[in-house]
């Protein structure tokens, strides 16, 4: 499975143990749009005296469509998490710990595994470009015929937004 890291080995040694894990992943589709995300980077998981300390620095790399002309864009983004997991049960007898863990915080599962695919799109979704452009003077498709203006101009005429404020025209 995409991101997920074993630690069981991690979690007998001392605190400050490490281990860094480079890796390039497809995260598919992120947050219902068509952004097909594909990340490569490293991430470095430390031993902490409360669990794995996981420090990632990647390069997300995406396709979506432009909001203006519906062109095809490819451009990137930084990622950088840091994030702490906590253990959920003992390793040694694979008996559930009793420790108060906050709603949101981040576990280690039962079979000593940390799932970094929720942390990495997080930051994703959070990094990607709202309204992606194919370039930032697009001038995107006629509101009339629909034709894409950046290729050639389609001879519609040019419609006026009809304002509340068309009355004042007049006033001058």
């Amino acid at each position: 499975m995409p991101l997920v890291f074993n630690v069981a080995q991690l979690l007998m040694e001392p605190v400050g143990a490490v281990r860094r894990c480079q890796m390039e992943e497809d995260l598919g589709v992120v947050d219902g749009v068509d952004d097909h995300c594909r990340i490569q980077g490293e991430v470095e998981l430390l031993r902490t005296s409360g669990g794995i300390l996981a420090t990632g620095s990647l390069v997300a790399s995406y396709r979506n469509d432009c909001s203006r002309c519906l062109e095809d864009v490819r451009g990137s983004v930084s990622l950088a998490f840091d994030e702490e997991f906590a253990p959920t049960v003992d390793l040694r007898t694979g008996v559930p710990l009793k420790q108060e863990l906050p709603p949101d915080a981040s576990t280690i599962d039962e079979h000593h595994e940390l799932d970094l695919l929720d942390v990495v799109r997080q930051q994703a979704i959070v990094s990607l470009p709202m309204q992606p452009l194919c370039r930032p003077d697009c001038v995107g498709l006629c509101p009339t015929c629909g034709h894409n203006r950046n290729v050639e101009s389609c001879g519609c005429p040019a419609e006026v937004p009809v304002s509340a404020f068309a009355v004042l025209r007049g006033l001058t």
